[in-house]
Parts: structure tokens; C-alpha cells; sequence
């Protein structure tokens, strides 16, 4: 079974960052393909755990058992959640058009405090 939505942030993330800088990339980088998946690669392997809450967060299916960033791009995000019956695969909108690789940490720093925010 494989299934395709497409979620839309309903809330305001705040345009503030707190973090001033980040291992993982420049503040200044383009957010070019070669970043994107840079990011997509370390969020599966290190963060895999914020996957999961984004897509129970923000609309996606409650029963995953784990969750894949299969890819990223200025508008948006897309996964893949495994369920017991197979894959859903989904998209979630970011609530701006990102800028560069800082403005993508931000965001999804920002997208991990809200999804936990929300119930187990």
C-alpha cells in the first residue's frame, strides 16, 4: 500500500532563530541540491527520531514505525513513513520559501520543538 498527501504547516514558525551557527553547514551556503541532500542524510542518520514526530506532528499517519526525509527543497519536504500495511509517502510545506542551508537548520530545528509539543 503506498499513499501520497500533501500537508500543509497551519502554524506560524517563528522567523527568529536562536541558534547563531551550526556544524553541519555555512550560514551562508546556497541551498543547492548537493545541500539538500546533505541535509536529507544527516536527518535520516542522526535524527531520525524527528522524522517520525514531524510526520505524526503535522498530519501524516499516528501508526508509523519509522519515518525517511527523502528529500528537501526550498518549498517543502518530503517523506516516506513506514506503516504496518507499507509506505505512505508525504509531503510538508514549509511556511516560507527557504533561503539557504542556515534558514533550513533553523526550520527544521524550529519544526522538532513544535512536533514535540504535540501528544505521543
Amino acid at each position: 500500500m503506498h499513499h501520497t498527501s500533501e500537508l500543509a504547516l497551519s502554524r506560524e514558525l517563528p522567523r527568529s532563530h536562536p541558534y547563531p551557527s551550526t556544524p553541519l553547514l555555512l550560514m551562508s551556503e546556497p541551498l543547492t541540491a548537493a545541500i539538500c541532500q546533505r541535509i536529507c542524510d544527516h536527518m535520516n542518520a542522526d535524527h531520525s527520531e524527528d522524522l517520525v514526530l514531524y510526520v505524526k506532528a503535522f498530519g501524516g499517519p499516528q501508526n508509523l514505525t519509522t519515518a525517511k526525509l527523502v528529500a528537501l527543497d526550498p518549498e517543502g519536504m518530503d517523506l516516506v513513513a513506514q506503516v504496518p500495511a507499507g509506505t505512505v509517502s508525504l509531503r510538508i510545506q514549509f511556511d516560507h520559501v527557504l533561503q539557504d542551508a542556515a534558514d533550513a537548520h533553523y526550520t527544521l530545528v524550529t519544526l522538532s520543538k513544535e512536533a514535540r509539543k504535540f501528544p505521543a
